[in-house]
């Protein structure tokens, strides 16, 4: 036997969160458009003129948003990719492998699931861990903007890449309820 006790605030706020952010950067699909998309659509959207809500006005930005990616795993003994093997490794700006002595940058790093706290997510091209490449976006839109501008002069999305998404967490006082946001762009293997 079950209980459940749903509110209608929940579908409300899914669906006000989801209008909010039509039309951003997931009908882009490849990878040159998804940082002029980001910072024209989606940024602007995140940070509103009111420090800390989203552009509705309503719901309040915790923490700080997230862009995750997930790459393809490239084999040098081949010379190819491996589209469904997921990159684990770590590496130095510009996907530079790490020399004997070298830490990794931390965009270039890669996080486990466990340690991101994340989920698996089912895309319309594949099934995605919780792991990943992670960038952290900031708490106002300059610093988002020039994280941006830095990860696009160091190529950090490029072909190797698979799945890009961003994460946040929203709370909407209103109807006491948070949310927590996930967008995902899917590359194919073919481009």
């Amino acid at each position: 036997m079950a209980y459940a006790n749903k509110s209608p605030n929940e579908y409300n706020l899914n669906n006000a969160i989801s209008q909010s952010f039509s039309g951003t950067f997931l009908q882009s699909g490849n990878i040159e458009d998804f940082y002029s998309s980001t910072s024209n659509s989606l940024l602007p959207k995140l940070y509103s003129q009111y420090t800390g809500f989203i552009t509705d006005g309503n719901c309040f930005l915790l923490g700080s948003p997230r862009i995750r990616q997930l790459r393809r795993a490239f084999e040098s003994a081949n010379g190819q990719s491996q589209y469904n093997k997921e990159e684990t490794g770590n590496y130095k700006a510009g996907w530079v492998p790490l020399g004997k002595n070298d830490t990794p940058d931390c965009e270039w790093k890669y996080y486990t699931e466990k340690e991101l706290v994340g989920y698996p997510i089912w895309g319309q091209l594949g099934w995605y861990s919780g792991g990943g490449f992670v960038v952290e976006l900031g708490k106002n839109i300059s610093y988002a903007s020039s994280t941006l501008t830095w990860l696009q002069t160091n190529q950090w999305l490029d072909t190797y890449t698979k799945a890009v998404f961003v994460e946040f967490n929203v709370y909407n006082a209103n109807v006491q309820l948070f949310c927590l946001v996930t967008f995902l762009m899917e590359t194919s293997a073919i481009g």
